[in-house]
């Protein structure tokens, strides 16, 4: 069975526009048929890349930094930057989590209640299912997972160079040059998209699942490397992937 696409997945607005424009976005290429598709392992590698050399990266500075105050002459303020440094980088990346959750909650949700008691969640709404599995992760990674689901639903080939497109503002152009490919002959934005259909559901969750997996296994301290989260982790993975896959019902 095909997976329906959502039908207030908050992107379509953006890319109606894109679409009556009649072109993709200048300077950004959707990636052609000859770009190599990846296995979804390989995917969550490759999505979560930048995540990690972001993070070496700002280690390393860190490091820098708090050696240079170790040796130099400094005021007691002075001394506390790099420590002050840390807490507002801490506060900005849980604001910027929690917008990437409720931005993806909307496309996938927009308003609607009617999914929010279904499925083994129970009670717990899409929004809360995703805070408590995501409550560590860097935003760069929460913005991975939310690529990789809207790029999922709406079928663009999760290959290589989509890999380098996991930033909410590129992810936007990549949409809408897959719209502006798929519109040819006047097809309506509805036939657009029932065109753009993922070929295997059940495949776009594993994809989803091996990128919200490995995401979490490099925010754990020390990060790990087994396969098994843990009971109560891999529940709320499946909780999830449950709902991912529920909010792409026909309401």
């Amino acid at each position: 069975m095909r997976l329906p696409i959502p039908h207030r997945i908050g992107a379509l607005g953006l890319l109606a526009i894109g679409l009556a424009a009649g072109s993709p976005s200048p300077g950004v290429a959707f990636p052609s048929t000859d770009d190599a598709a990846v296995v979804p392992r390989e995917w969550a590698q490759l999505a979560l890349a930048h995540c990690r050399e972001a993070e070496e990266q700002t280690e390393r500075d860190d490091q820098v930094l708090a050696e240079t105050l170790a040796t130099a002459p400094v005021s007691r303020e002075q001394a506390s930057f790099l420590e002050r440094e840390r807490e507002a980088r801490a506060t900005a990346r849980d604001r910027g989590r929690r917008a990437t959750l409720g931005r993806l909650n909307a496309a996938l949700y927009g308003d609607s209640a009617l999914f929010q008691t279904r499925g083994s969640a129970g009670e717990q709404t899409f929004l809360e299912v995703m805070q408590a599995l995501l409550r560590r992760e860097d935003v760069c990674a929460v913005d991975a997972i939310e690529g990789t689901v809207l790029l999922g639903v709406l079928g663009v080939p999760l290959t290589v160079a989509a890999s380098r497109q996991l930033r909410p503002d590129r992810e936007v152009h990549l949409l809408n040059a897959a719209v502006s490919e798929q519109s040819s002959g006047g097809a309506t934005l509805g036939q657009v998209f029932e065109r753009m259909r993922p070929e295997s559901p059940h495949l776009l969750l594993d994809y989803v699942a091996q990128v919200t997996r490995e995401a979490i296994r490099r925010s754990q301290k020390p990060a790990t490397t087994h396969e098994d989260l843990g009971p109560a982790v891999e529940r709320r993975v499946a909780q999830f992937l449950e709902l991912v896959s529920l909010a792409s019902e026909p309401l």
